[in-house]
């Protein structure tokens, strides 16, 4: 009898400390907008540190609401205005974010600094790769890649073959293969070369790829956007739709490639990299061997700065643990992912797995989110520029559109140097010669010859 009661009044307690622990748990909100692969990805991290938490008894889960295209914030655009609004009401409903790297720095006013609250190792970890490109806005660095995208050069390996061609790396040689191809089969309906430059967000990453991809070294930084090296890249452009593709073809959008990917009827097809494809792809081509350009998609993942201080907290030890080299190894590098750690592929595990060396040689490049406050203006603008020279009529000058683009951040000012205009020396020239002609001319006045046509001066003049 004293047993039982002894083991009922355990049973009470231990329901007592299950309650109490209960009431202790601390539930993170996180959102996120994914699509696709993407959002296994975002689920797969979730609930695995869901199980570590409950595991190492933290007494903390995630609670996650994902936004994708099977409901009513299909679209990037959406997701985006709800978390500017979100962020504009300083609310604290959401702890962790998942965003857009285009949004960086509009976000960032919004987000923790993870420098200085998560470890060193980790934060070098990241810099080293792509982190460093879509997460630092003003030296704070505002969230850590989850996923990656990039563009690659998609091909049809049959008719490579059937006309006994190679894959091109450089954008002569796809000019060259795809003319050969289309002259040999006189097939009207295949599509030789998509380019990809839409009004959407595909036009900016098209653009910005190709002027990357005519730098003329791997190490080399982006071009300067009036230089030799942009023009030829911009009127190279215009060659390829003219000569392979067509005004209507290049401003076509998603749907239009990923059918035709479908259909097998193309050549080569300008696309994001998704894993389990079954159409052979590779890296983008450059101005020359060995030079590409890919450009960075993806969501980071930051902290809510206007959560608790609790909440903080426990958000920290959620992101140190979904951003670590093994949640990246297992969801991300063995999925045949890009991952943002680029020490990954120096694994001998990873490498029996996944083509390292591939991975290596991909030359990413940000898409320019940190050169003004609204991006999407901004981009709005690029892409308007660039379009009147790619679409319009054959008299525009690609230099003219650059400069265009050059003058939307541009403040202009006199200068001596003549790096971009002579006219600061000109000006600088002439007020100089002007000034030094008024005060010569004022020894006239102390001329005795010249004196009777001062008259009119005052005595101290005389």
């Amino acid at each position: 009898m004293k047993s039982i009661i002894l083991l009922e009044i355990l049973g009470l307690l231990s329901l007592v400390i299950h309650v109490l622990a209960a009431e202790k748990e601390v539930v993170l909100n996180a959102v996120a907008f994914g699509t696709g692969s993407a959002t296994d990805q975002y689920i797969k991290m979730v609930m695995d540190f869901n199980d570590y938490a409950k595991r190492e008894g933290l007494n903390t889960r995630i609670n996650y609401v994902l936004h994708s295209m099977f409901n009513s914030t299909a679209l990037v655009g959406d997701y985006e205005a709800m978390l500017d609004s979100m962020f504009s009401k300083k609310t604290s409903k959401q702890d962790i974010v998942f965003y857009d790297t285009i949004y960086t720095k509009k976000f960032a006013p919004h987000l923790l600094d993870l420098r200085n609250v998560m470890p060193k190792e980790t934060v070098d970890m990241y810099m080293e790769g792509v982190a460093s490109q879509t997460c630092v806005v003003q030296d704070r660095i505002v969230g850590f890649p989850v996923s990656i995208d990039y563009t690659v050069l998609y091909y049809n390996e049959q008719l490579l073959n059937q006309y006994g061609r190679t894959v091109p790396k450089t954008w002569d040689q796809l000019i060259e293969t795809s003319e050969y191809i289309r002259n040999q089969t006189n097939n009207s309906t295949i599509v030789y070369y998509n380019g990809l430059f839409d009004s959407a967000e595909n036009g900016i990453c098209s653009l910005y790829e190709f002027l990357y991809s005519y730098r003329d070294e791997v190490n080399s930084p982006f071009p300067k956007i009036t230089s030799d090296e942009a023009i030829e890249a911009l009127e190279k452009i215009k060659e390829l739709k003219n000569r392979i593709s067509s005004d209507d073809e290049f401003k076509k959008e998603d749907m239009y490639t990923i059918n035709a990917l479908t259909s097998n009827n193309f050549l080569f097809l300008k696309y994001w990299y998704m894993p389990g494809n079954p159409v052979k792809s590779t890296l983008m081509p450059g101005k020359k061997e060995g030079i590409s350009g890919a450009t960075i998609g993806g969501y980071n993942i930051g902290i809510n700065i206007y959560a608790s201080k609790e909440k903080k907290e426990k958000a920290i030890e959620a992101i140190k643990y979904i951003a670590s080299k093994d949640i990246q190894r297992k969801y991300i590098a063995k999925e045949n992912f890009f991952s943002p750690i680029p020490s990954l592929y120096d694994e001998d595990e990873i490498c029996q797995i996944v083509n390292c060396n591939y991975y290596k040689s991909i030359q990413l490049i940000g898409r320019p989110f940190n050169v003004m406050e609204d991006y999407d203006a901004y981009t709005n603008k690029v892409k308007e520029y660039t379009f009147e020279y790619l679409y319009g009529d054959n008299s525009k000058e690609a230099i003219d559109a650059l400069k265009k683009i050059d003058d939307i951040t541009r403040i202009y000012y006199l200068s001596l140097s003549t790096e971009n205009s002579p006219a600061g020396l000109i000006v600088f020239i002439l007020i100089t010669a002007t000034i030094v002609i008024m005060l010569l001319s004022l020894s006239f006045i102390f001329m005795k010859k010249f004196k009777p046509y001062f008259g009119f001066l005052p005595n101290i003049f005389g």
